[in-house]
């Protein structure tokens, strides 16, 4: 007997059927392709916006709300922040008005103008402190897009955080272009005033002896010469001596030296202890009227000498009512008593404290709240858009990606 074979194949119900399960079970996970696909150009898209967020954050560093204003409004040196790498053929970038509309702000009317008197292009600050500039046609690998800057000089109503605070000019002291002047006035060396008197007591000069010695009286003096070879390296000479009524000098107290610098003088720096007796005398000869800083650093000692006083001079040969050289010294107001001598003499009537460049601290200190720091610090923000993005579009559009931050020159 012959078996019959099935032959029998599927109908199309139920291909129609298996078809629909499989559209079911496939369609979701078709759907999450194209969405991962999506998600993966839009990351790439808002990587690419944050490299060019970032270069423009880089190349605002170093630059004051005035020199950016400068570039924005006037094409003087071909705006800086972006390299030709990164043009497309649209570049293009100006200053603008950003209130109902986003407009851009009219040549001359800017926060930069030119001046026919100097030459040059002034910035204009504006009420609020705030500043937008747009810059269109901006390459970041395959990303062509726009940008908008908003430079921010203060917060609303208030100054910015960092305006409220003081900054501080700090350079670590390198040999090779400052001399250091550093125990040659150490208190231990003289501190016994019993040597001095000795001393003073022993010159034929003091016939009266240890008893006629007011130690009292005797005062130290410290000078520091500064010059120069004729070429670029500096010669200080420096020395200590104590006097004894404002007349004598004692030799056998006296302590000096020489500090070579051959890479040209940035500063000198005297570190010494306070004298105990009377007061100091301190004299800087700047003779070649060398731009130095002149640190004076009084170390504190156990204990304070009572109602110290330092005397300082200043001496150049200039013949200006103010000093070249910058003094900066830790020495209270109310213990310095400061001249400044601008014709290479001491005992040529000399200017008063006013006269020298003078800074009551061991460090330049400036409030970043006056107006030289209301140019330096402000805050940024860097958006960037699509490249169909522009004007009016700026206000309701959504950005790629916002960088924030705060800058100073």
């Amino acid at each position: 007997m012959i078996k019959q074979k099935n032959n029998k194949g599927f109908s199309l119900i139920e291909i129609i059927i298996a078809i629909a399960i499989l559209a079911i079970i496939v369609l979701p996970f078709l759907n999450s392709f194209v969405s991962s696909a999506r998600l993966n150009e839009r990351a790439r898209k808002q990587l690419r916006a944050t490299e060019a967020a970032r270069n423009i954050m880089e190349g605002l560093k170093g630059y004051s709300i005035a020199e950016l204003a400068k570039e924005f409004n006037y094409d003087v040196t071909d705006l800086f922040l972006i390299p030709d790498v990164m043009r497309d053929a649209s570049f293009s970038y100006y200053e603008v008005n950003i209130g109902e509309n986003v407009m851009p702000v009219a040549t001359g009317n800017g926060s930069s103008r030119y001046d026919a008197v100097t030459g040059d292009y002034v910035f204009f600050k504006n009420t609020e402190d705030v500043y937008n500039y747009f810059i269109k046609g901006i390459k970041s690998d395959k990303l062509t897009a726009n940008a908008l800057i908003t430079l921010k000089g203060k917060t609303e109503g208030e100054a910015a955080p960092v305006l409220n605070k003081a900054i501080y000019d700090i350079s670590p002291i390198d040999t090779e272009v400052d001399a250091v002047i550093g125990n040659a006035a150490k208190s231990t060396e003289v501190s016994a005033a019993a040597a001095a008197q000795s001393i003073f007591a022993n010159d034929p000069a003091y016939s009266g002896g240890m008893t006629a010695i007011d130690a009292d009286k005797i005062s130290r003096r410290i000078v520091i010469d500064i010059n120069d070879d004729g070429s670029d390296v500096a010669i200080i000479n420096w020395k200590i001596e104590y006097i004894y009524g404002g007349a004598s000098t004692v030799t056998d107290l006296k302590t000096e030296g020489v500090e070579n610098i051959g890479k040209g003088l940035r500063s000198v720096y005297l570190f010494y202890d306070p004298w105990g007796r009377n007061k100091d005398s301190i004299v800087i000869k700047n003779n070649k009227n060398k731009e130095v800083n002149v640190y004076l650093v009084k170390r504190k000692i156990n204990p304070e000498p009572f109602d110290y006083k330092a005397e300082i001079k200043l001496i150049e040969n200039t013949g200006k009512p103010k000093s070249t050289a910058k003094l900066f010294t830790n020495i209270a107001a109310s213990e310095g008593i400061y001249s400044f001598g601008n014709k290479g003499n001491e005992s040529i009537t000399p200017y008063g404290k006013t006269a020298i460049s003078l800074s009551e601290e061991l460090v330049d200190k400036r409030d970043v709240g006056d107006e030289h720091a209301q140019k330096r610090f402000y805050e940024v923000e860097v958006k960037i858009f699509d490249k169909e993005i522009t004007g009016a579009d700026l206000k309701t559009a959504n950005p790629l990606v916002t960088l924030t931050g705060g800058m100073a020159n």
